[in-house]
């Protein structure tokens, strides 16, 4: 049972070492300002902006061959209303030569689709000429009728304009998605080696997911812990040694105190600023990893002297001594 809990805590603690190492490459490789939360969320909503870009890609595709259909229609539509015209124009001048009707008279001649209810009012009223009964009767057909070919014509152009918007739209938002994958090169770039760690059995754990200064908290208990392990099988193994460590029956008590003691430590060097070589504080997560590796694993392995340390830390704090003050200034 040892064994084991040994080998889960040596294994959790390289997990952590490893996904740190790898976080703070990508920090270093960053943009100032840029976290590494919003670095993933960048680089997340590239790889759904690349999903997009291709659906949209292809749903342009469509919509290009539908207004070209569209488009072919209404040419279609326009070569045969201009035939029919150019029918309704032959017969209102043969109807106004038979001077049969009085609908159409040199006089007022009507023009586009009021010329052919002229020429269907004489038609209907028997006062055009016998030879243009027939040429009246195919135009009556609702496929060569001006008026119907006019109202087909006129939704064909608003289904144009529908296109022209889709297509618009649809350009609109595959700018958005390029721009958004432009946007997330770098970021997409720095974050290869997370990416890496996220595909293999690493990102089974999730521990890519947490930030810097999280992780920092994470890897210090995980410290205090492998540290205090070693040292407990250090008095396992060789219990007739002659190194200066307090010897403890209880195996478990001594390994959970370690990681509790090193977050001790953690939080007491959180206070303060300019420490492990970084002059921002320490929740920054910009800090050296292998800094809080070596505290940690220090404070788990030596926990009895670091409780001492923090005994004495806060018997400091809370004592009334007051500092003296400065000397005056010299006159």
């Amino acid at each position: 049972m040892r064994a084991l809990f040994s080998l889960v805590i040596t294994f959790f603690f390289l997990l952590a070492l490893l996904v740190a190492s790898a976080q703070q490459q990508v920090m270093s490789q960053l943009d100032p300002g840029v976290s590494y939360s919003v670095a993933r969320k960048t680089v997340g909503d590239a790889e759904q902006a690349r999903g997009d870009l291709g659906a949209e890609l292809r749903r342009r595709t469509g919509l290009l061959a539908e207004k070209r259909a569209l488009e072919q229609r209404a040419n279609d539509l326009d070569s045969d209303l201009y035939s029919s015209m150019a029918s309704v124009d032959q017969l209102s001048e043969s109807i106004e030569h038979s001077q049969l009707c009085a609908r159409i008279n040199a006089d007022g001649q009507p023009q586009g689709l009021a010329k052919w209810g002229a020429v269907y009012g004489c038609y209907r009223d028997g006062t055009v000429p016998a030879g243009d009964k027939d040429e009246i009767q195919a135009l009556i057909d609702p496929a060569m009728d001006p008026t119907k070919l006019t109202e087909r014509s006129t939704r064909l152009k608003f289904d144009l304009q529908s296109a022209d918007m889709a297509l618009a739209d649809n350009d609109a938002r595959i700018k958005a998605a390029q721009e958004t994958v432009a946007q997330a090169a770098k970021a997409s770039n720095a974050l290869q080696i997370v990416t890496l760690l996220d595909d293999s059995f690493v990102g089974l754990f999730g521990f890519t997911h947490i930030p810097p200064s999280l992780m920092q908290i994470t890897l210090c208990f995980l410290s205090g812990l492998f540290g205090a392990l070693l040292i407990t099988l250090v008095l396992l193994v060789y219990p007739n040694n002659d190194l200066s460590f307090t010897s403890t029956n209880s195996f478990w008590n001594r390994i959970l105190l370690g990681g509790l003691i090193a977050v001790g430590v953690f939080v007491m060097i959180a206070g303060g600023v300019g420490v492990l070589g970084s002059s921002e504080a320490i929740l920054s997560g910009q800090n050296n990893f292998l800094s809080f590796c070596a505290i940690g694993m220090l404070a788990g392995g030596f926990s009895d002297r670091f409780a001492k340390w923090l005994s004495d830390n806060a018997t400091m704090l809370v004592s009334n001594t007051q500092p003296e003050g400065l000397p005056p200034p010299a006159v």
